[in-house]
C-alpha cells in the first residue's frame, strides 16, 4: 500500500468518480497537472500546509479506511480523521488501560532493546566504512543496552532510553559535516537543517506507525513505555522508537553522504528551521523509498513498511493474547 503526502499551499483533495484527485491552484509550488490516485492503492494520506479537503474525498477516505493525518509545517502530526468502523479500538482500549505492570515492563524492555540496537547498527555501519570517530559511542551504547534487562520499572527504562539517546546524538554529530550546523537533537522547533529533516521524517514515520496500530485495532493512546503521555498517542511513541534509525536517520545520513544536502536546502529564522520546498519533496520521496527498502525480518526479507505492520501485529498479540513480544533491530 502507498502513502500520499500533500505539502505546500493551495491544493485541493477531491473526489472524481471513484478516484481521489489532488489539484494545485497556487503557481510556483510545483504547479502541474492533477494527480489522480486510486483509493485501492492507498492506506495513508499526510497533509502538511494549507489545503482544501472536500466532503466527497472525505467519504472515500472513510469508505476505504484510509488514514488521514494533518501535520504542522515541521511535519509533526496535529490530528487525524478516523472512520467510525474502527470502533473495536474502544473495546481493546480497556484491555490496554488495565494491562498489568509486569506485562507492560516486559514489552517495554523489548522496545528499548530494539531501539538501542538500531542506534548501535548506525554506528556499526559507519565503523565498517572506516569512521573510527564513533567507536566510543558505539561501545557506550552496547553497555547501555546491557542494563535494560535489569531495569525494574518503566521509569528506569525511560532513563536508559534517555541516556542512550544523548550518547547517540552526540555520536551522530560526528557523522555530519560542520557546515550543516548539527550539534545535537533540538525539538519544537528544530534549529538546524538536520534536525528539521529528522523532525519531518519522524512525522512521516509517526503517521505510518499510527496507521499500523489502528489496523490491528489497538488504541494509540495507551502505551507500555511512554504510558505517562496521557494526552498524546503513547503507543505510537512506543513503537516508533524501533524505527527512527532504520527509516529516517539512515535516509538523512545517506542524503548527507551523497552531498544531496546543503545549507541552501533550508530556511532558518528566529522561529526555527524549515526545509526548503523543492528539497522537501526530494526528502519525502527518499523517506517513502526507504520505507519500501527490504530488510531481514523473521524468516525472510520484507519491506520496512511490512516490518512496521508485523511489529504492530506482534504487539497487539502481546497485549491482547499475552504472547511474547520481540523488539525489532535492523542489521
Amino acid at each position: 500500500m502507498k502513502t500520499l503526502v500533500i505539502t505546500g499551499f493551495g491544493k485541493t483533495l477531491r473526489k472524481k468518480d471513484d478516484l481521489l484527485v489532488v489539484e494545485t491552484h497556487e503557481k510556483g509550488d510545483h504547479h502541474g497537472p492533477p494527480v489522480i490516485v486510486s483509493p485501492l492503492d492507498l492506506d495513508l494520506i499526510i497533509i502538511e500546509g494549507d489545503h482544501s479537503l472536500t466532503t466527497g474525498a472525505t467519504r472515500i477516505l472513510f469508505e476505504h479506511s484510509i488514514e488521514c493525518l494533518i501535520c504542522d509545517h515541521y511535519g509533526l502530526p496535529l490530528g487525524a480523521l478516523i472512520p467510525l468502523k474502527k470502533s473495536p479500538i474502544i473495546e481493546n482500549a480497556e484491555i490496554q488501560k488495565n494491562l498489568s505492570s509486569k506485562i507492560s515492563l516486559k514489552i517495554a524492555k523489548e522496545i528499548v532493546t530494539g531501539a538501542i540496537g538500531n542506534k548501535i547498527a548506525i554506528f556499526a555501519q559507519s565503523i565498517h566504512e572506516g569512521n573510527i570517530d564513533v567507536e566510543p559511542y558505539h561501545a557506550s551504547l552496547i553497555q547501555e543496552r546491557k542494563t535494560v534487562s535489569s531495569a525494574e520499572s518503566v521509569q528506569s527504562l525511560l532513563g536508559i532510553e534517555g541516556s542512550a539517546a544523548r550518547i547517540y546524538f552526540e555520536g551522530l554529530a560526528r557523522l555530519i559535516p560542520d557546515n550543516l550546523g548539527f550539534h545535537g537533537r533540538t525539538h519544537h522547533p528544530p534549529r538546524d537543517g538536520i534536525n528539521a529533516m529528522l523532525s519531518y521524517g519522524y512525522g512521516i514515520l509517526y503517521s505510518r506507525i499510527r496507521t499500523a496500530i489502528l489496523s490491528v485495532r489497538l488504541s494509540p493512546y495507551y502505551g507500555v513505555l511512554h504510558s505517562d503521555y496521557k494526552k498524546q498517542e503513547a503507543l505510537v511513541y512506543d513503537l516508533i522508537e524501533e524505527f527512527r534509525q532504520p527509516v529516517v536517520d539512515r535516509t538523512v545520513l545517506t542524503m548527507v553522504h551523497r552531498h544531496q544536502v546543503s545549507p541552501d536546502s533550508f530556511l532558518i529564522n528566529n522561529d526555527g528551521c524549515l526545509i526548503e520546498s523543492s528539497f522537501k519533496h526530494e526528502f519525502i520521496e527518499a523517506v517513502l523509498s526507504r520505507l519500501n527498502h527490504e530488510v531481514n525480518y523473521q524468516d525472510g526479507k520484507v519491506s520496512l513498511t511490512q516490518v512496521i505492520q508485523g511489529q504492530a501485529e506482534t504487539i497487539s498479540n502481546a497485549i491482547l493474547k499475552m504472547e511474547d513480544y520481540i523488539g525489532f533491530t535492523s542489521w
